[in-house]
């Protein structure tokens, strides 16, 4: 069995922003506990979400225009399944701008494991959507993925 670590350079720069946001106040991610079960989820758009195995683990970006439906930053939907005892009625959800994390089930619908809302309100999407496409990119690729280690360590 292997367990993933972060190493230093790859932690991401909003997380400090993150933690700030939640000591003033925002609404706190739900389905924590849920999302720590699954394996390290990779972020996607639409697009890369169309492309996903059924099964695996994404983080979504994107805002509930409805209820159980997220619009994701390239503008498509995708149908929120929340995993049993996750409320989709939080606060959490009313978030102008949220991460949905979990994993993929079948062409247009993801279980949801948990959704953390992204602070400072409204975000720029069009950035968000770019830097998505970025880390996929081959030669960037190292930057945004997990290190591995040995479950010993």
């Amino acid at each position: 069995s292997k367990k993933v670590s972060w190493d230093p350079q790859h932690l991401d720069s909003s997380f400090p922003h993150f933690c700030a946001a939640m000591a003033a106040g925002a609404a706190a991610a739900i389905g924590v506990e849920s999302m720590a079960a699954l394996p390290v989820a990779e972020r996607a758009n639409f697009e890369l979400f169309k492309k996903a195995a059924a099964g695996a683990a994404l983080r979504v970006a994107g805002r509930f225009t409805s209820p159980g439906v997220l619009t994701t930053t390239d503008a498509g939907t995708i149908t929120v399944l929340p995993v049993e005892g996750l409320d989709l009625d939080n606060a959490a959800c009313t978030a102008p701008f949220v991460e949905v994390v979990g994993t993929k089930e079948g062409d247009g619908a993801i279980r949801a494991a948990g959704v953390v809302p992204m602070p400072g309100g409204e975000a720029d999407v069009e950035l968000w959507n770019e830097a998505i496409k970025l880390s996929q990119k081959p030669e960037l690729r190292s930057m945004f993925a997990a290190k591995e280690t040995p479950a010993s360590a």
